[in-house]
């Protein structure tokens, strides 16, 4: 298969499982900072799931994705936050507004406009994916923590940071609470992933 797609073959017909392969590639070298290989086996993916599965399809979102995260790290902001944005107009559709992944496109474009300074935009699309996570995955889940880790990172640099603390401490017993629930579900999530 990897001869097919060194010579530009048509790797359509060699596998459906092929996207797949080439996302977990390019992802592979997202993960350990070697951007350059990662570019073509994302934008691949990219063109056969549109091609195969068309521009909509939440398969097509992922791959929307995973080049947007490519991007981020190549510090292409503006051009990671359009993609960003469209897999997340796709999610909305598909799984729809209340799915966990909706939940996380919302929380990848507030990232992205938050490294561009935009928080007034950024704020809003964080809460509601909190709000989704919370619903959803319940509010110990480790998603619904960097949800929530999100918004105590970022907050700080609102106008109205005081008052959007003191409503999380009310909420959470104590400023050290929060931060303790915070960091207890991100090492449990990481505890699972490696386990």
């Amino acid at each position: 298969m990897l001869a097919g797609w060194e010579t530009g073959g048509d790797i359509a017909a060699v596998s459906a499982e092929w996207p797949v392969l080439l996302e977990r590639a390019g992802d592979y070298f997202v993960e350990r900072g070697a951007y350059s290989p990662a570019a073509r086996p994302l934008r691949d993916a990219l063109a056969l799931r549109e091609r195969t599965l068309g521009p909509e399809h939440p398969d097509t979102a992922r791959s929307l994705y995973s080049i947007a995260v490519l991007l981020h790290w190549q510090w292409d902001l503006e051009g990671a936050r359009l993609l960003h944005e469209r897999a997340l107009a796709i999610r909305e559709k598909v799984p729809g507004p209340e799915h966990p992944d909706t939940a996380h496109s919302l929380y990848s474009v507030a990232v992205l406009l938050y490294s561009q300074g935009d928080l007034e935009r950024a704020r809003p699309l964080h809460e509601r994916a909190l709000a989704i996570r919370e619903k959803v995955l319940g509010p110990k889940h480790p998603d619904t923590a960097q949800s929530l880790d999100g918004l105590l990172g970022k907050h700080y640099a609102k106008a109205d940071h005081v008052q959007w603390w003191r409503e999380q401490v009310k909420e959470r017993g104590s400023l050290e609470a929060v931060y303790r629930e915070v960091r207890k579900r991100q090492r449990e999530y990481r505890d699972r992933d490696v386990g």
